[in-house]
């Protein structure tokens, strides 16, 4: 097996998407990924979008490099690009998280059990961690 890797982004959505778009894409997104064996989060945030993507390195880099290929977004930066000893998001092919009130019907993480694993996941002493911490905190 390959090294566990984690990329960290952030960007900016092109345009609002209505509700049938976001589902489309969110779908579609998740079927690609769990078909490459990559697991994540996407944190949305009105037009800002923070996307943890994890999994073996080759798979990590070559969905990120999709990613800054995809006409939805813009402003594309790289935040965090290192090796992972566990996956977070290993259930999760694209676990997604809204802070914006127009998502929220696709968050993820509404159910109490849910709830509690994120905020666990929220609470955990490290820089992945930490960053998404900052992105919610700085978006909400």
């Amino acid at each position: 097996m390959e090294e566990l890797w984690c990329i960290i982004c952030i960007s900016s959505v092109a345009k609002d998407l209505n509700i049938q778009e976001a589902e489309q894409m969110l779908k579609a997104a998740r079927i690609s990924r769990k078909e490459r064996d990559i697991t994540g989060l996407a944190v949305y945030a009105d037009r800002n979008n923070l996307i943890l993507i994890e999994g073996e390195k080759s798979a990590v880099r070559n969905d990120f490099d999709a990613a800054r290929q995809h006409a939805g977004h813009y402003n594309i930066i790289k935040i965090y690009d290192k090796s992972l000893s566990t996956l977070f998001f290993q259930d999760y092919p694209l676990a997604v998280r809204s802070v914006s009130r127009d998502l929220k019907m696709f968050d993820d993480f509404t159910e109490p059990e849910q709830k509690k694993f994120f905020d666990e996941f929220l609470a955990l002493n490290n820089s992945v961690s930490q960053v998404i911490r900052e992105f919610i905190r700085n978006n909400s």
